[in-house]
């Protein structure tokens, strides 16, 4: 408890793990990537783009990570040689994982492959259905519902998480 007429103290910068942390950090690197030029798009705000002529540079934030995407690696590397001045950071070298998706990208091929093997997989090992059948769809068609049981109400309530995961 504060004693009466103690002395406010307000923090410099946000802690670690409180509420306002994420939304300090948000407007820290908003701010420092306005400066760099770049501009949040209206439909995303944590997408970022800026263009000087024909070139291109596109910088998606999650949380604490920077997917940075340009059509020349020289203004790639000037916004890492910025970012690296102003804020501690670890270049993970070109992104092979992301949100559960494994990305394999071919250069001479001009191509970019995207897929979650690994990812459903984790899935039917954790609800012990790594010998499953496939299915084109999660569920039967015209599936007619019914009242359930206990015992089927833990099926369903697993089925529903399966299904929200995918």
């Amino acid at each position: 408890a504060l004693r009466k007429n103690a002395p406010a103290v307000r923090l410099i910068k946000s802690l670690y793990g409180t509420k306002q942390a994420p939304r300090v950090w948000y407007k820290c690197i908003n701010s420092f990537l306005i400066e760099c030029g770049l501009n949040p798009l209206k439909s995303d705000p944590c997408c970022y783009v800026r263009f000087e002529g024909d070139k291109i540079l596109i910088v998606c934030l999650y949380v604490d990570d920077l997917l940075i995407w340009g059509s020349t690696l020289c203004i790639v590397s000037e916004l890492k040689s910025k970012l690296n001045e102003r804020f501690d950071i670890s270049d993970l070298g070109p992104l092979t994982h992301l949100l559960g998706m494994s990305i394999t990208r071919d250069r001479h091929k001009k191509t970019l492959f995207v897929n979650q093997h690994s990812y459903i997989k984790n899935i039917l090992n954790q609800y012990s259905m790594t010998e499953c059948n496939t299915s084109p769809t999660p569920m039967e068609y015209k599936f007619a519902l019914t009242r359930i049981n206990q015992n089927e109400a833990k099926c369903n309530e697993d089925y529903r998480s399966i299904i929200g995961r995918l």
